[in-house]
């Protein structure tokens, strides 16, 4: 038994001296030359690419608050008088008819324009018409005839787009009447060709302008974080090219700020206005500022802020007295920017008094704006009253260029 057992382990030994012989052969190659040349030492792996570092954020873009501070500080200063163009004499207008109709009556923007027409018209004893309206084309149509019928020489549509109305402005053309289209367009806007067909003259608003100064004043109020909805009424004329004024605006200036509006058509306002402002606001509490772009629209969208329970701010345009009041009196009505209305209509006498005596129309007439905040609120009065807190320079320039000074 003893002899199996060291067969087994000689044979065991004889296998590890011969695996041993193997592996150093395998390890040193040997000097055979029939040998199998060693493989090649595995290449070093590749490196593993570092990581990409991480994009810096990008720095906000903020706004040029020196730039916005010095327009808007030169919107707020008392306006100068810049005659339209050469002097006139209108004294030979005495007993010519002028038909004035308004987009609505009750407005005070319209209100204060007729102050200041007749008022400018009055001093040549020009005859002055106004047609009373509540707004509603139909009765824009009812007025167009009646001018006609009474044989008027000049219809002033005041704030009114002439393309509404266009077969009945039309027909005032075939009797020999004037068309001028006053306030109701933005100085630079492109009017339809069928339109400058039939109007003979316009005195058009620096409304885009007054928007994007508006928009300045938003911005530095807020230091660049203004969630402003914007209030507008598409179907008046001016409307569309205002939002887009407004909106540009904070798109060149204000990356980081943004909009939305609502649309309230002017018929609606007293009764839907205050309802789609609360309803805006309730949607969307984050807005800061609403912005009526006609401050008449201020009257239902100050409920309608208060009905939300927001602590928006309302800035707007126009500066009509009850406004300018609430300017004064409560904390959400902040910037009000007015045209000087009565001034206004001072520049559409103007350009009447040219059309009738038969010289060429001026473009732009005299229109200059002004922003009201609480620094200078109180230069309009207290209460405010129209035509004050802008000067009286327009009243002594358009005399001295009507030859009456």
């Amino acid at each position: 038994m003893r002899r199996p057992r060291r067969r087994r382990t000689t044979l065991l030994l004889l296998g590890v001296v011969g695996l041993l012989g193997l592996l150093v052969a395998a390890g040193c190659g040997g000097d055979d030359d029939s040998a199998a040349p060693a493989p090649a030492p595995a290449a070093d792996p590749e490196p593993a690419p570092e990581p990409a570092p991480e994009p810096e954020p990008a720095e906000p873009t903020l706004p040029d608050y020196d730039k916005l501070q010095a327009q808007v500080d030169n919107q707020k200063l008392v306006p100068a008088f810049e005659a339209p163009g050469p002097a006139i004499d209108p004294s030979s207008l005495a007993g010519k008819k002028v038909f004035i109709i308004p987009i609505l009556s009750q407005l005070p923007y319209t209100i204060h324009i007729i102050e200041g027409l007749t008022e400018a018209l009055g001093l040549f004893d020009v005859e002055v018409t106004t047609f009373e309206n509540q707004g509603d084309p139909a009765q824009w149509v009812a007025g167009m005839d009646q001018a006609i019928a009474q044989e008027s020489d000049m219809i002033v549509l005041l704030a009114i787009d002439p393309a509404f109305i266009l077969p009945q402005v039309q027909a005032a053309k075939d009797a020999g009447i004037q068309i001028l289209a006053a306030n109701n367009f933005a100085q630079g806007t492109e009017r339809p060709p069928e339109v400058d067909e039939l109007v003979d003259a316009y005195v058009n608003m620096p409304s885009h302008n007054a928007a994007a100064r508006t928009v300045d004043w938003t911005i530095i109020d807020s230091q660049g974080a203004a969630n402003v909805l914007i209030v507008t009424a598409d179907e008046i004329g001016p409307s569309m090219g205002i939002v887009a004024a407004i909106q540009n605006e904070f798109a060149a200036e204000c990356p980081d700020c943004t909009t939305s509006t609502v649309n309230v058509p002017l018929v609606d306002w007293a009764t839907k206005g205050q309802g789609e402002v609360q309803s805006a606001l309730v949607a969307d509490p984050s807005i800061n500022y609403v912005y009526p772009i006609y401050d008449g629209m201020s009257g239902f969208a100050v409920p309608g802020i208060i009905g939300a329970g927001s602590d928006a701010k309302v800035v707007t345009v126009d500066a009509s007295q009850f406004v300018l009041q609430m300017l004064q009196e409560d904390d959400i009505v902040v910037m009000d920017q007015g045209y000087n209305l009565v001034g206004v209509g001072w520049s559409d006498a103007d350009q009447i008094f040219r059309m009738l005596l038969g010289d060429a129309p001026v473009d732009p007439e005299y229109i200059i704006s002004r922003i009201f905040d609480d620094t200078n609120v109180d230069e309009t009065g207290t209460p405010p009253v129209a035509n004050q807190g802008y000067g009286d320079a327009y009243i002594d320039g358009f005399k001295q260029l009507w030859g009456l000074q």
